[in-house]
């Protein structure tokens, strides 16, 4: 059997499938080792996921990725019913198609259109039913929870995916979701993926969490592997997410706030902060002014860069100095931050009060560095570890717990509002979740 044959036989199956790239394409994907499904659109909807709005109790975004004939899409949806009686009772949103083109290296170019949508008028409380498509190409049902205000929340947060992420993410992934599968979003700390606009690495990505994606709503900040060596942000990332543009000018998507029943959640742009004193400038005044009329109980903010480090010689000392007053004085509870690739966590109290402040670096990814013997801030460090975050908050009571990739219990501390913010430390002795 010819080499060519294979090629003609599988761009014949591709295209029954609903594939429109031409046979040059998919060999050349397969010359140098990419998976075709993964790399190229299709008619048939992909990367399908689902982010958090600025007000997520009543409205989601919704995001996949076709191929270029596939010039309009829209979301059906209906709140979910103990049967398929909900097909008869359908809404539908038209999405926002934008197209574009990739390249990378020696492979070769990827084009594809972008379609973005946000569910209006949600009710809190209630689980809805949706698909992404349009004519007689889309995806399965898939199903999300709409928060209530006033009940308890439940998220996860992970540090650098990275590096290999389809072979060694997925699997940390899928055991964070196993874990608890009705948490109500996720969080990532930056560096989701190595190389800004090698658009395999976004498809391994989405590939990982595959429905999760879909039915658990995400929030990110761009990590510097987001960025090129230019200080340009990956090309895909504002048309693969949906996420608030409530922040300083020219950081929409990137920094913003959101406000999650009783939780104030706040991310930091770490890349363009570090690198324009401008928009560091306009940072700071915007954490500032968001803090100051923050009315939440409980406030968390994520960010890539650490402002303490897991090892000396990856310090950040200017954006410690710039930000810590800051959380400090609005008495900030979580700061979960990335980029390491080790885990370190220290709780520090500041002010009269002695509000206590975690400050949180974790990896998710296969790529890990030693860390330091830094117990200036360090209560808990782990070198060569793949954790993820289990993170519930319930009224006055926020309950923190890190698992390794292999299911075993880290870390853990649990905190209660009160008039002295008391702090528990529950360091783990048995493994769980395996």
């Amino acid at each position: 059997m010819t080499k060519s044959f294979l090629f003609t036989s599988l761009f014949f199956l591709l295209t029954l499938a609903g594939f429109s790239q031409t046979e040059t394409q998919q060999s050349q994907a397969l010359s140098v080792n990419l998976n075709p499904r993964i790399l190229f659109p299709s008619a048939f909807p992909d990367r399908i996921i689902l982010n958090l709005t600025a007000t997520p109790e009543n409205s989601i975004g919704v995001n996949w990725r076709t191929d270029a004939n596939q010039t309009s899409g829209q979301v059906q949806f209906a709140l979910a019913t103990p049967g398929t009686q909900f097909t008869k009772v359908l809404d539908s949103v038209a999405a926002k198609v934008e197209k574009l083109t990739v390249s990378y290296q020696d492979e070769p170019d990827v084009t594809a259109n972008y379609h973005s949508a946000i569910l209006k008028n949600l009710i809190a409380g209630k689980s809805y039913v949706y698909r992404v498509g349009n004519g007689n190409y889309w995806s399965e049902w898939f199903q999300f929870t709409v928060p209530k205000s006033d009940g308890k929340i439940s998220f996860l947060y992970f540090g650098d995916a990275q590096n290999d992420v389809k072979n060694h993410w997925s699997r940390l992934l899928r055991n964070a979701y196993r874990a608890q599968p009705h948490i109500d979003f996720m969080m990532h700390a930056g560096d989701l993926i190595n190389r800004s606009n090698h658009d395999i690495e976004w498809g391994n990505w989405f590939e990982s969490g595959a429905f999760i994606h879909a039915t658990i709503p995400s929030i990110m900040t761009p990590g510097n592997h987001e960025y090129n060596k230019q200080n340009e942000l990956a090309p895909q990332w504002r048309k693969q997410f949906t996420l608030p543009s409530n922040g300083p000018k020219g950081l929409e998507e990137t920094s913003f706030e959101v406000d999650f029943g009783n939780l104030k959640v706040v991310t930091l742009d770490a890349n363009m902060i570090n690198d324009e004193k401008e928009i560091e400038s306009a940072s700071y005044k915007w954490l500032d002014s968001v803090l100051s009329k923050n009315t939440k109980k409980w406030t968390v903010v994520m960010i890539h860069f650490p402002l303490f480090s897991t090892k000396s010689n990856r310090d950040n000392p200017e954006l410690r100095e710039l930000f810590k007053p800051l959380f400090e004085k609005h008495k900030v509870d979580l700061v979960l931050q990335g980029h390491d690739h080790g885990y370190g966590r220290g709780i520090i109290q500041s002010g009269k009060e002695k509000h206590n402040t975690a400050y949180i670096v974790s990896n998710s990814g296969p790529k890990m560095y030693e860390v330091g013997d830094n117990k200036t801030w360090m209560q808990r460090r782990a070198s060569n570890t793949q954790l993820f975050q289990l993170i519930d908050i319930e009224k006055d009571t926020l309950l923190y717990r890190a698992y390794t990739a292999a299911g075993d219990l880290y870390d853990s501390f649990k905190v209660t509002k009160t008039s002295k913010n008391k702090l528990e430390e529950l360091i783990p002795n048995t493994p769980e979740l395996r």
